[in-house]
């Protein structure tokens, strides 16, 4: 799939696969990554934008 220019949801992003995948939508070239988390995230990247929320139910 590409993602350059793209915005993306990615959620579960403070560790794991979803920090994996918010690293690998960077260097893919994506616009804007919407990081969701549980706990408060800080990222070097200006593109990445943390949001806290919870997605289990």
């Amino acid at each position: 799939m590409r993602i350059a220019d793209k915005a993306v949801l990615i959620t579960g992003a403070n560790r794991g696969i979803g920090k994996a995948l918010v690293e690998e939508a960077l260097r893919r070239g994506a616009k804007r990554v919407y990081a969701g988390t549980r706990q408060p995230l800080t990222h070097l990247d200006g593109r990445v934008t943390p949001l806290i929320l919870d997605v289990t139910n």
